[in-house]
């Protein structure tokens, strides 16, 4: 018995160990599989979205045609990155909408994927709308590669607001022509416009003005020459860069000369005896016009048009006053001459001083004292002394019969002169370094013949500064395949200059011309290829066989290209000195008109014909050069040949200086 209860003890304890053991190897095991669980990392993440923006970067004023980019946090599964693509119901993951949400843009496909599955692109079916603001919305329906869903819906909430799709050009029309002739240089225009924009002036027209407003716009021209001004053009470009037709100002004729200049008069030849008297209109009061093209009429008042700027001379206006008939007639003295500070139109006087002695300047309530807008404006429209209406301009009712004249008297004949200054546009050049100062206008070279570019001639005002280098004044280029046109160069170390061009050797003047000083330079080339180099005047070189074959697309002053692209080759042949007033004709000016040009030294003006010279009307582009600031040399004819300048600031327009420079008046 003992011995079974033995046996039955070590049985037990046998399982028991085995027991344990088992224990132990299962725990071993479910402690590797813990470890195993422990070195694997799962992606709970939810996505984000990093940006949207159109292709160009840019949240306003984006193309029509434009692409919409959505870039996320992560790498996304494309599988759930949708949009629509049959309809323009909001469907897909990704929806791009300009009515929040109620309709949305048609895509031509699925987003196209790209960065890794980070960045999709999204490309409308049709253009989007012009000046339309866009938002873009990403749903929860997005998952990235491990299928964490956004945690939230992404709406953008400025979007993008797609460029405007005006394509209708401004319309301009004529209003109120320049008055013809006038003697007024720097005369009023007035024209509509549909729209606002842009003016830009072509010909011998041009003004400070450049914005016009919808509706009527009214400039003041920049200081005219005398003469028919024939070539004035406008044009209006809208915000969205639509273009106006070309409106062509109605020829007109500036005829100022320096001197005394009628601007009222009022006569009555019969010394208001036969019951139709010579009286201004009520209206006169405030337009200070009345018959005001012509100053031969009885009553005649031209104030209202006249721009007081150009008859002020040190801050004063002279003025000449006569009297005659009736009463007046009796008078030792029928005139009083004096200057003011103060216009015509102003309510008082200011800064008077008589020129002289009348006799009529005495302080008495009848004495003269200038002239200023009437306090009595039903009976007077300007007159000469205050609280009364002695010295009446534009008698509107007659006073004791006639017109109010000096110390009481009475007239029949009133004339009011203004002293016109003489004007002279100030004469600017500009000034190159020799280093990389130059101009370029290249769109004159297209004006010429396009199979040949022949005939053509080039005139220059040109003041040298250094006579050791070869050095480029003007250039013809052709850009592809690139060649070298029509030519003129100065210097070396001869002093001379030169003509040249891909297809002959370079020329040189007979003669040597001194640096610092002003030559006049004419290059004239016939159709037949035979040219001519004039330098002050007279024939400096003559050639033949010039460059024909037509192309030429590039224009230069101060820079010779070597390259397409407009490319400076050598860096050494900038022009070193002065250059003024250049021209270009699409013919070949003869030497009766290069001698009227040089002028003696003095210069003449290419867009007014004078003496032999009768070429105005051919000229393809003229640069005056008298901007005397800015980046543009404008060009004075309808071509609108603008000149560029570039490496150039304010410090290169110059004037004359103590050089004896042509004044071209």
């Amino acid at each position: 018995m003992k011995k079974l209860i033995s046996a039955i003890l070590i049985l037990c304890l046998c399982l028991g160990i085995y027991s344990c053991s088992k224990k132990d190897e299962v725990d071993r095991i479910e402690s590797t599989t813990t470890d195993n669980d422990t070195t694997t990392t799962t992606d709970t993440t939810a996505p984000t979205v990093t940006s949207v923006s159109t292709t160009a970067d840019n949240q306003s004023s984006v193309s029509i045609t434009d692409n919409i980019t959505v870039t996320f946090s992560e790498a996304m599964d494309n599988t759930y990155v949708t949009t629509s693509t049959s309809d323009t119901n909001c469907a897909g993951t990704i929806r791009v909408s300009s009515d929040n949400f109620s309709n949305c843009v048609r895509m031509s496909s699925e987003p196209v994927s790209s960065n890794s599955n980070k960045t999709f692109i999204l490309d409308p079916h049709d253009n989007l709308t012009g000046s339309t603001t866009y938002k873009t919305r990403v749903t929860t329906g997005v998952k990235d590669t491990a299928g964490n869903s956004m945690s939230s819906q992404h709406d953008n909430s400025t979007g993008f607001t797609t460029a405007s799709t005006d394509t209708t050009a401004p319309v301009i029309e004529e209003v109120t022509a320049v008055t013809t002739p006038t003697n007024d240089r720097t005369p009023n225009y007035t024209f509509s416009s549909t729209e606002a924009g842009t003016i830009t002036y072509g010909g011998s027209c041009s003004s400070s003005t450049t914005s016009a407003t919808t509706d009527n716009n009214t400039i003041t021209f920049s200081t005219l020459d005398n003469g028919t001004h024939s070539n004035c053009i406008i044009k209006v470009t809208d915000s969205s860069a639509n273009v106006s037709n070309t409106l062509e100002i109605t020829d007109f004729t500036v005829s100022y000369s320096s001197g005394w200049q009628l601007i009222a008069r009022q006569v009555d030849s019969d010394n208001f005896t036969d019951g139709t008297h010579e009286l201004f209109l009520d209206n006169a009061s405030t337009t200070y016009l009345q018959n005001e093209n012509d100053n031969s009429s009885s009553i005649f008042m031209s104030i209202g048009n006249l721009t007081p700027s150009n008859y002020v001379t040190d801050g004063k206006y002279k003025f000449k006053l006569e009297w005659d008939g009736m009463t007046a007639a009796s008078l030792d003295n029928k005139s009083v001459t004096w200057t003011q500070t103060s216009w015509l139109t102003d309510s008082t006087v200011a800064g008077f001083q008589e020129i002289g002695t009348s006799g009529y300047v005495d302080n008495s309530s009848k004495g003269f004292a200038g002239l200023e807008k009437s306090g009595l404006p039903t009976s007077c429209v300007i007159d000469g002394n205050p609280g009364g209406w002695f010295h009446c301009v534009g008698a509107i009712v007659r006073w004791q019969l006639g017109i109010p004249a000096p110390k009481g008297t009475v007239a029949s004949s009133m004339h009011l002169y203004i002293w016109a200054p003489e004007i002279k546009e100030t004469n600017f050049a500009l000034d190159f370094d020799g280093t990389n100062d130059y101009v370029s206008a290249n769109g004159v070279a297209t004006e010429l013949d396009s199979s040949t570019n022949l005939p053509l001639s080039v005139s220059a005002w040109v003041y040298p500064e250094n006579g050791t280098k070869d050095q480029i004044v003007f250039g013809f280029y052709k850009n592809n395949a690139f060649a070298n046109g029509p030519s003129v160069w100065f210097g070396g170390t001869d002093f001379k200059f030169a003509y040249y061009n891909s297809s002959i050797s370079t020329v040189y003047s007979s003669s040597t011309y001194a640096i610092n000083n002003w030559h006049h330079v004419v290059l004239t080339i016939g159709s037949d290829r035979n040219g001519v180099l004039y330098v002050n005047g007279s024939s400096a070189a003559t050639f033949s066989g010039v460059f024909n074959s037509g192309g030429l697309d590039m224009f230069s002053i101060a820079v010779d290209y070597d390259s397409s692209g407009g490319t400076a080759g050598n860096l050494t042949q900038y022009f070193d000195g002065k250059i003024d007033e250049v021209a270009v004709w699409n013919v070949a000016l003869n030497a009766t008109d290069v001698t009227s040009l040089y002028n003696s030294g003095n210069g003449l003006k290419a867009s007014a014909n004078s003496g032999n010279y009768d070429n105005s009307g051919d000229l393809v582009g003229y640069w005056k050069f008298n901007e005397g600031t800015g980046s543009t040399l404008t060009d004075n004819t309808s071509n609108s040949n603008n000149g560029t300048l570039t490496n150039m600031d304010s410090s290169d327009w110059v004037t004359s200086g103590s050089e004896t420079k042509p004044s071209f008046q």
